[in-house]
């Protein structure tokens, strides 16, 4: 039997410290949250789940997570 992995990426702060939205800052080749999905993409993981509070709906449509479990 398979193991089912599921994944829990916490995306929901407000980055009150940072100077702009941290899941947005740019990252290697696009920004901090796209490529956490990427690398957990990569795993065995049979289900990856975004949490995001502040600035959800802005977050979701700029790294296009539509085909992500979103919780808001």
């Amino acid at each position: 039997m398979a193991l089912k992995i599921a994944v829990l990426i916490m995306a929901a702060g407000a980055s009150r410290r940072m100077k702009g939205i941290k899941q947005l800052m740019p990252w290697k080749d696009s920004n901090f949250l796209v490529e956490t999905i990427k690398t957990v993409q990569k795993s065995d993981a049979t289900s990856v789940n975004v949490v995001l509070g502040s600035n959800a709906d802005l977050i979701a449509s700029t790294c296009q997570l539509t085909e992500m479990n979103i919780n808001v």
